[in-house]
């Protein structure tokens, strides 16, 4: 369900591909009438299968991830593969981008997940022709962090300062009251001075 869910292609070809069977795009599902940005992931799932390969295929995808990114790991040193072609070669690439980008990979079959024993992450026969280059990956576009897309919004009102003195009360109430009431306790002031006179210091 999940698949069905993130995938970028037909929805009808990936249910009916669960049940042994191929079609063609159906055209009335919502990828099909909208289709999803999307971009040429062939490379980045290149060096993904790649490094399963090298690491003999029984590791679970976050070590794959972490040997891709060149992570300074106890394990990954006791097994030695930080010499291995591959380390640090997705090093460009977020962790968040790289787990973005294994369950997509899973789908269309260039890898799985094995779990029988050892479990681990295993290439199928079919991400063969991905790494010769004979079939690319077309994967949607990944998400940006909230952080990196959104301006930050001002507070209401002045920010805490030392200078202004800001996030503390101040005695004079008009002067900090919002631009509508300053002229209605302009005009208490006037009616009742001694009521409405600021405190002293």
């Amino acid at each position: 369900m999940f698949d069905v869910c993130e995938t970028a292609g037909c929805r009808r070809q990936l249910l009916l591909r669960h049940f042994g069977e191929t079609s063609e795009p159906c055209g009335n599902c919502d990828n099909c009438l909208h289709p999803p940005e999307r971009f040429d992931a062939t490379e980045d799932v290149q060096k993904l299968l790649s490094c399963v390969y090298r690491v003999g295929q029984s590791f679970a995808a976050s070590y794959v991830i972490n040997v891709l990114r060149g992570k300074d790991d106890d394990w990954i040193r006791c097994n030695v593969h930080h010499t291995l072609s591959t380390f640090a070669i997705g090093a460009k690439r977020s962790d968040k981008d790289w787990r973005a980008i294994v369950p997509p990979v899973h789908r269309p079959g260039a890898a799985r997940q094995r779990h029988r024993q050892p479990p681990g992450t295993a290439a199928h026969p079919a991400a063969r022709a991905v790494l010769k280059g004979e079939q690319h990956v077309m994967l949607r576009t990944l998400k940006r962090e909230k952080s990196a897309t959104q301006v930050p919004q001002k507070a209401n009102g002045c920010a805490p300062s030392a200078k202004s003195g800001c996030g503390r009360r101040s005695n004079n109430g008009a002067a900090n009251a919002p631009a509508r009431q300053r002229p209605r306790l302009h005009h208490l002031r006037r009616q009742n001075p001694a009521k409405h006179r600021p405190n002293a210091a």
